[in-house]
């Protein structure tokens, strides 16, 4: 008996390095679920001017919480509204932090509620440049006429194969002349 206690006290400090962590965890509370942070203007401008370009203006809209896009896009993605004036002509799209709106975009649709009214739908088009991480509205002047009257927007994105939890934006505050 005492060799085989032995053995097994042996066994237990020869494998303690080998062993792995506990399997108990503290359950993490999703990143979708995070709660809309306070209403504020948030607004961010940049203006930029080149040889190429001429002069861009953008207003940028950080959403108020996180949202999740499929794998390989785990862990959260933080989604942008974007004003810019190029130009002369003004536009208004969506950009994320990581993530893809669609790999072949056709039939993206964006509802919007500002301050609890009805919803309205834009459709949503492809970057020119092909880039899956940007979509533009259809309709920018209707669309900033709506976001300098609101204090709060609400929007579901849909697009094939992809239907994205609300996002949510605090869009008091909005400075654009153009």
């Amino acid at each position: 008996m005492l060799f085989s206690f032995r053995l097994v006290y042996l066994l237990a400090v020869v494998t303690a390095p080998y062993r792995l962590a506990p399997t108990w965890s503290v359950p993490l509370r999703p990143i979708a679920a995070e709660q809309p942070r306070p209403a504020k203007a948030a607004w961010q401008y940049e203006s930029k001017s080149d040889q190429i370009s001429g002069r861009v203006d953008k207003a940028i809209l950080a959403a108020t919480n996180v949202v999740q896009f499929p794998y390989p896009y785990a862990g959260g993605s933080r989604v942008s509204l974007i004003l810019r004036n190029r130009n002369g002509r003004t536009n208004a799209y969506l950009t994320t932090s990581k993530g893809l709106f669609t790999s072949s975009f056709q039939g993206g649709r964006a509802q919007l509620r500002f301050d609890g009214a009805r919803a309205v739908t834009y459709t949503l088009i492809a970057a020119e440049n092909g880039s899956g991480s940007t979509v533009f509205f259809d309709d920018d002047q209707q669309l900033i006429r709506q976001i300098r009257s609101s204090k709060r927007l609400t929007m579901r994105v849909q697009c094939p194969g992809l239907s994205l939890d609300e996002l949510h934006f605090a869009t008091a505050g909005l400075h654009w002349k153009q």
